[in-house]
């Protein structure tokens, strides 16, 4: 029975990635279909029922260390 609890385990902690992923995936295409970019304060008013200001800003920093989006004077814009 513990290996059975270990693998549910395992396979929440995937689906958690997974999910975590989307949402990185979502923000980022998001600001890739606003052809002027999009103001923080506005997507972040728009998802701050569902993350904290502080996981906002950690995928707002991930997407630009990975070179997929830049932020300027607050604005985010996807890189081409």
């Amino acid at each position: 029975m513990g290996t059975h609890m270990s693998e549910m385990s395992d396979m929440v902690t995937r689906a958690q990635m997974i999910g975590a992923l989307q949402v990185v995936e979502a923000v980022r295409d998001a600001i890739g279909e606003a052809p002027d970019g999009l103001p923080l304060g506005e997507m972040y008013a728009m998802l701050m029922s569902r993350m904290s200001y502080e996981t906002f800003m950690g995928i707002i920093k991930l997407l630009t260390d990975a070179n997929q989006i830049t932020v300027s004077n607050h604005v985010a814009k996807r890189v081409k």
